[in-house]
């Protein structure tokens, strides 16, 4: 009878468990034709506003080179702020990538009506002339030293771009058959969309055909108000659209990843492992590479820069994180909970890097500290933060994983 009730606890306990939810681990490729390749230092790009140089490596660039910054009047040229910039990227030998658009009040369609970028700024030019004839000044004075220019920053938010998608799909491809005129060697990066409405958006801009007039598809990851993780999701969403429309060969640029939410205020500590974990799922959800927003004075709440002009613990978390991606390939990452965009994630992570044939580890978990017994198997020796600060494995192997990523290697 006893053996007999015991048989039934177990398999009615058995029974249970196959009905509880199972989780599984996903492992994460990185995405889009150059995932597997080792990181060239070219990946870590910032977008730079004002006349001061980032004090941490970049390898490539944002630049805005915005129309009404250099015609502010018809046929009045000033190009003194963009030559400025571009002579600091040529003096340390980083390529750039020029931001186009935001058209001057004299030119535009709406004259009088203001947006987030400016009094006329977010509308079409009257006459799309006067559109040609300021791409092809910037082609023509820039030619052979930037390859890299982009038609609009994010379109699909009203702040910048109030107009028909089919009116920046003639003037992309206006900008497109200019540049390549006038260089054959210029690349013309997509209108970058951005947030929820992106996808959105950048369907309809492929659907009227916009997808014959770029080289790389510039797209914005911002995961806010959901922590970093959520890129994932974005990144395949991102691919399945680009492959709907045949142009799933196509590099994709995040040319300008940060986070940023109205109202919100993030602890330093939760600062510094954002810029890390965007920094690394960026890669894994496909961009070849990524300019950081912002170095300058500009809306964004992982900042590279103090109040006093001192470089931020957000700044040198990007730094740390450079020196463990640049020459190493990132084969892919590790997850019980792969959320979908916008949304979070609440377990551990674990992305493996290989570097001359070694491979090693970065570690977080998005909900804080956790104890985490490191597999023998694994044969680590090393443990590095996000400040730089390396120390020898436990000889028991437990260690603590948090919210801010750590590297795990065998040296």
């Amino acid at each position: 009878m006893v053996d007999r009730l015991a048989k039934i606890v177990v398999t009615v306990m058995m029974m249970v468990v196959a009905a509880l939810p199972q989780r599984h681990e996903q492992f994460l490729r990185a995405q889009g034709a150059d995932g597997d390749a080792p990181i060239p230092a070219s990946y870590f790009g910032m977008v730079i506003a004002g006349d001061r140089w980032p004090w941490v490596p970049v390898g490539s660039s944002r630049i805005m080179a915005g129309w009404k910054l250099v015609e502010p009047a018809r046929g009045k040229w000033d190009f003194r702020q963009v030559d400025a910039a571009l002579a600091r990227a040529q003096q340390r030998h980083v390529d750039v990538v020029f931001g186009l658009g935001l058209t001057p009040p004299w030119a535009s369609s709406h004259p009088q009506e203001q947006c987030g970028a400016g009094v006329g700024s977010c509308w079409a030019a009257t006459e799309m002339k006067d559109w040609q004839d300021y791409v092809f000044e910037m082609a023509t004075r820039y030619k052979g030293r930037v390859h890299y220019y982009q038609v609009w920053n994010e379109p699909s938010e009203g702040a910048f771009y109030q107009d028909t998608v089919e009116k920046l799909v003639t003037m992309t491809q206006m900008a497109y058959d200019i540049l390549k005129q006038a260089d054959p060697d210029n690349l013309v990066i997509s209108p970058a969309a951005i947030g929820p409405k992106g996808l959105t958006w950048l369907n309809l801009f492929l659907t009227n055909g916009g997808g014959k007039y770029f080289d790389i598809l510039g797209y914005h990851c911002d995961p806010s108000p959901a922590p970093p993780e959520s890129i994932v999701g974005q990144g395949g969403q991102l691919r399945e659209l680009m492959r709907k429309h045949g142009i799933g060969g196509k590099p994709v640029w995040d040319t300008q990843l940060g986070w940023w939410y109205p109202h919100t205020t993030l602890p330093e500590s939760t600062q510094v492992a954002y810029v890390a974990r965007e920094i690394i799922l960026d890669r894994i959800a496909g961009e070849s590479r990524f300019y950081w927003y912002l170095w300058g004075e500009g809306p964004t709440q992982l900042p590279m820069l103090e109040g006093k002009g001192t470089l931020s613990a957000p700044a040198q978390a990007y730094a740390v994180v450079q020196k463990w991606l640049v020459g190493a390939s990132l084969k892919g990452c590790v997850s019980e909970d792969v959320p979908p965009a916008w949304q979070a994630s609440h377990h551990m992570w674990s992305c493996d890097i290989l570097r001359n044939g070694v491979m090693s580890k970065i570690l977080w978990n998005p909900d804080g500290d956790r104890a985490f017994q490191v597999p023998p198997g694994w044969e680590i020796k090393t443990m590095q933060n996000l400040a730089g600060e390396t120390v020898n494995l436990p000889s028991s192997g437990k260690v603590r994983i948090g919210e801010q990523p750590v590297l795990l290697e065998h040296r």
